[in-house]
């Protein structure tokens, strides 16, 4: 089993035994995660060069996740079927982009808040910083 903090990215690495002569384009292959809460995320993989692909999973929520793999040439055992196990634990330190998950955009449009749906402090906008009253152009430090 794979162990990963939470918002951290994991990897797997799968090789094939099968080689294909033009693997971009004979082949896909994604894998089905199933989250501890029952949710299903698709994710694509990607081709490594030679006969590997690789995975790559990041996730906010804590627990047991399972990964299935599925190939368009389900004759390859190797990347076809493949089930792995994945444990994401708390995340333990100060950044915020890893303890509170990646950025996104206000339901309101008017601030940027982290997936958990922590107002973010601050960030840099076209007219200067975007600070945490809503003003762009001075940053929270001149008040």
């Amino acid at each position: 089993m794979k162990r990963a903090m939470q918002n951290s990215v994991a990897e797997w690495s799968f090789g094939s035994a099968l080689e294909y002569a033009d693997p971009c384009n004979e082949v896909e292959l994604s894998a089905v995660v199933t989250d501890p809460d029952g949710m299903e995320t698709v994710v694509p993989a990607f081709w490594a060069g030679g006969s590997f692909w690789g995975v790559r999973y990041s996730s906010s929520t804590i627990g047991r996740h399972v990964l299935e793999t599925t190939c368009s040439d389900e004759t390859n055992a190797d990347l076809h079927g493949r089930r792995e196990l994945l444990e994401v634990t708390p995340y333990r330190g100060d950044n915020p982009l890893l303890r509170h998950g990646p950025l996104t955009v206000s339901p309101d449009r008017t601030h940027l808040r982290h997936r958990d749906g922590t107002r973010s402090s601050g960030w840099p906008t076209p007219g200067g910083w975007a600070s945490r009253s809503g003003s762009p152009g001075r940053p929270d430090s001149t008040r």
